[in-house]
């Protein structure tokens, strides 16, 4: 290979010189990495390079050549992963502008025809058979779990979902039959496998017609070699209209599975596979919502498959319509108080796994494996039948598994051992013994807009937690271990902005600081711990773990009175703590210490628009109890930093609840 373009031989300027030697010591490692990206291809390899290093001598600094190649290497990456994207939106464009590869879709129409279909259905089952059906395809629950929700052994949730599944199909056949005769249609598909028929008709030469009844099935995600199984609508579709398609002759769609062997009686359907009764435990593969295959009507209103000889459509229309009468108004699934009551004793479950971390238990199973309750119990200073409660009720909830009288720790509750390294010990201890006494006063909250934990506590939370030198060193090891586990992967390739001083503004235990300084590639760059007297000294031991300390200046202060010099700010969970009035204040004391330019990184979690569930919406009921504070959104954000003279920058979402804001002062 040749780097002739870019820092030949013939370059003058000390940047040009500084771009060769990059050049003779990165090319052929990157070079090396690109190929084994695109497989092997040489040409495609040669054009990334090429527009790496142009990017470089274009954007970078060649002096700092040790920094450059994670820069150099991450380009490139992105480089062929644009193209790749390219390339699949061309190929994308070109299957589209085949006639033969658009796909048919039912309108409107045929969607509204589905939902009355399956409503009338499904509202003829009994109230067992829907609430098994609604918790195993509508919630997405496994058999243990649908077990637990409505109060009856796993055994009995399989049994009872595979007959209400029986009793769907039927119903559904019913439905579509029912509106055969009164929309006097005449189907023309033909019938598979039907029963013997007095007068039995030669097949329609007419193409295929709307479909009447239907043949409901679920839709798998089961790993098969040589199979794809689309991930198609998660609702139940019933009376899809059968469409005449030469690269799909039967009209049905070929991403779904069938899952019974027997045809449903009535309905003249294709004989179907089974595959064992439903919330099999040890079936390869998690069942998804019911979707349904295009419907194969009966030959004609009178003729029934196998099974169903002797009796008429009238009948079953007449039967099913009185079942619907009765049931018409019950509630489809399982009664509203089943949802609400767990969260109602919401407090009776985190009380219950603080003592089970408070105790020790969790740190045994963690540490030690499977223990018996007997063992436990002992070794704890516990009795052992409340012991015994305790367990049986936090393993439904996934903290603990048990066989006989041994206890396992899950992979959840094992982050209650003290000595689990994303332990959340303290974050056990530190919510129940300072925050859950407190918030038992939101009702003040909400009615005044003051902090309840201040009418309980009678003074304010973080004046209560200062006043106890054990209650903020406990304070700081809880939020360090919460934002160390849900910030984990947070900083992965975030670099820094240019600066020699970095502030950590609130830095608790120093953790953040420690991680942005260990990925820093610069070893020279200096950081200062600043918080309270009383919490300052906290984070000694976690900077000197990391062999930071001759880098880090310690430094004692109140962030609304004062603040250190330094060129980048930081601000990890600092701001959610605080009302608008109090932020303010604090990025006003910042821009007062700040010269122009200086920049400031925000760590927080940006509550998102609309109900979808998020960690903030959590947080923000703790901010409402107990603090003065609030989770804002990203439009919050920006308001709050301009009205401090900060412009926000960018925003960058990251794998965690939480983002990075950038902002430079003005």
């Amino acid at each position: 290979m040749s780097w002739s373009v870019i820092g030949s031989k013939g370059a003058v300027s000390d940047r040009d010189r500084a771009m060769r030697v990059i050049c003779d010591e990165l090319a052929g490692p990157l070079h090396a990495y690109v190929l084994r990206l695109l497989q092997g291809d040489h040409h495609r390899t040669e054009d990334v390079v090429q527009e790496t290093l142009l990017r470089c001598w274009r954007t970078q600094d060649p002096s700092d050549g040790g920094s450059l190649r994670p820069w150099l290497f991450r380009v490139a990456r992105n480089l062929v992963i644009d193209d790749y994207r390219r390339t699949a939106r061309r190929r994308e464009a070109d299957r589209a502008c085949s006639f033969d590869a658009v796909p048919t879709q039912s309108d409107g129409i045929d969607r509204m025809l589905d939902s009355v279909l399956l409503a009338e259905a499904f509202r003829s089952l009994s109230r067992k058979h829907r609430e098994v059906l609604y918790e195993s395809y509508y919630s997405d629950r496994s058999t243990r779990e649908v077990a637990v929700v409505l109060g009856i052994p796993p055994g009995t949730v399989k049994s009872r979902a595979h007959h209400a599944l029986r009793a769907l199909r039927k119903a559904l056949c019913a439905v579509g039959n029912d509106r055969v005769s009164r929309e006097g249609s005449t189907p023309s598909l033909p019938v598979t496998n039907p029963a013997p028929a007095a007068h039995p008709q030669p097949p329609s030469p007419e193409p295929a017609v709307p479909a009447t009844a239907a043949d409901v099935v679920f839709v798998l995600n089961r790993p098969t070699p040589g199979r794809r199984i689309a991930d198609q609508s998660a609702n139940v579709r019933v009376g899809h209209r059968a469409r005449p398609s030469h690269r799909n002759p039967t009209g049905r769609p070929a991403s779904f599975r069938r899952v019974t062997r027997t045809a449903v009686h009535g309905c003249g359907v294709s004989p179907l596979r089974s595959v064992g009764s439903v919330g099999g435990g040890r079936q390869p593969y998690r069942r998804r919502k019911i979707a349904a295959l295009h419907l194969a009507p009966p030959q004609s209103p009178g003729v029934h498959g196998e099974g169903e000889r002797g009796r008429t459509g009238k009948s079953k229309q007449h039967k099913m319509t009185e079942v619907n009468e009765v049931n018409k108004n019950e509630h489809v699934g399982p009664p509203p108080s089943a949802a609400l009551l767990p969260i109602l004793g919401g407090f009776q479950v985190s009380q219950a796994a603080y003592v089970v971390a408070k105790l020790g238990v969790a740190t045994i199973l963690e540490q030690e494996g499977p223990t018996t309750l007997a063992t436990l119990a002992e070794r704890t200073g516990a009795r052992p039948e409340p012991l015994a409660r305790l367990v049986r009720s936090l393993a439904p909830h996934g903290l603990f598994s048990t066989d006989g009288d041994t206890v396992t720790a899950t992979p959840v509750g094992a982050l209650l051992s003290e000595k689990h390294p994303e332990s959340l010990y303290n974050a056990a201890l530190m919510w129940m013994e300072t925050h859950y006494l407190p918030f038992s006063e939101l009702l003040h909250s909400v009615t005044t807009g003051k902090p309840g934990a201040d009418k309980y506590l009678g003074e304010p939370f973080f004046d209560y937690l200062n006043a106890d030198p054990g209650r903020s060193a406990l304070f700081s090891r809880a939020m360090g271990d919460v934002s160390a586990g849900l910030r984990t992967g947070i900083f992965d390739d975030y670099r820094l902005p240019a600066g020699r001083i970095v502030a950590d503004i609130g830095a608790a235990d120093g953790s953040v600081l420690s991680e942005l300084l260990k990925r820093d590639a610069d070893p020279q760059r200096q950081g200062i711990v600043f918080d309270l007297p009383t919490t300052v000294e906290n984070a000694e031991p976690t900077l000197a773990a990391a062999g930071l300390t001759e880098r880090v200046e310690f430094v004692a202060g109140d962030f609304f009175d004062a603040v250190p010099s330094a060129d980048i700010y930081v601000l990890s969970h600092i701001l959610h703590d605080w009302d608008d009035d109090s932020s303010h204040r604090i990025l006003a004391t910042i821009a007062a210490a700040a010269t122009v330019g200086a920049r400031i990184l925000i760590v927080e979690g940006l509550v998102p628009p609309g109900d979808t569930p998020h960690l903030t919406k959590v947080l923000d009921l703790t901010m409402l109890g107990v603090l003065t504070g609030k989770e804002r959104t990203e439009e919050e954000f920006r308001s709050l930093l301009d009205s401090a003279g900060f412009s926000l920058d960018r925003t960058l979402p990251t794998a965690t609840p939480y983002s990075i804001l950038e902002a430079t002062k003005r």
